[in-house]
């Protein structure tokens, strides 16, 4: 057995990146289209009960799972290689986020807006999860998920390679997140749900953003705030 994932989308994209061992879908199950593509990647079916499925598995599963290989991360020095000359690299690197449902959200907002890869933790991070690959909706198979022991070497070992590092806080000494050129090789740093970004990571920094709030608001959870930033990455790079 490997990793279980549910969710038409995550099982789907998982069979498309051949990560798919078996797939299990309910009595009911009628998605024609989707048991085509199970049937051409020639990945075994089972119909079981609903039951079966709950029992497998908490959340939507839309009737289908899929047991897949353990999910890949990757290597940084490899990601910096095949990147190497690509003019403007996007990375997020991700400070001890806990909550599945953000990480998900992250990883999918991140392909959604051109990113190359997510840098986590290899400690005190929330894993790939079946939580996650659902939330990401079949996102998940197309980004890069990095892992490393340690955030900060990271980026001196992205430094190296031209990257610049933009890190959001709160502090007194951030400034707006749209008083910043994103274009080049740049690193977005983002903080975990209750921490924020580290004082450690956060001095390796270029720069500190935030991004302004109603005072009827404290803040924005980690998945928002990477939505709103990488818009505005996004609008720099790609003027009307």
């Amino acid at each position: 057995m490997g990793q279980w994932i549910y969710g038409k989308n995550a099982v789907t994209e998982a069979i498309e990146a051949r990560r798919a061992l078996k797939v299990y879908v309910s009595h009911t199950f009628s998605d024609a289209t989707l048991l085509r593509v199970i049937q051409a990647a020639g990945v075994t079916v089972e119909r079981v009960s609903e039951a079966r499925l709950k029992s497998l598995v908490q959340g939507n599963h839309q009737g289908i799972i899929a047991d897949v290989k353990p999910f890949s991360y990757r290597e940084l020095s490899d990601f910096i290689a095949r990147t190497s000359s690509k003019k403007d690299p996007l990375v997020i690197l991700l400070d001890e986020v806990q909550d599945p449902q953000n990480f998900g959200a992250i990883i999918r907002n991140a392909v959604g807006l051109y990113v190359d890869a997510i840098i986590v933790k290899k400690m005190n991070q929330v894993d790939v999860t079946p939580v996650v690959s659902k939330v990401a909706s079949g996102a998940l198979e197309h980004i890069d998920i990095i892992q490393v022991s340690n955030l900060s070497q990271a980026m001196e070992t992205l430094k190296k390679a031209g990257y610049w590092f933009a890190a959001t806080t709160l502090s007194e000494t951030s400034k707006d997140y749209r008083d910043f050129d994103y274009r080049g090789p740049i690193g977005l740093i983002f903080g975990s749900e209750g921490n924020g970004v580290s004082p450690l990571v956060s001095k390796r920094a270029d720069v500190l953003i935030k991004i302004p709030l109603s005072p009827k608001l404290e803040s924005f959870n980690v998945a928002s705030s990477v939505a709103i930033v990488l818009a505005e990455v996004y609008r720099q790079r790609h003027p009307l």
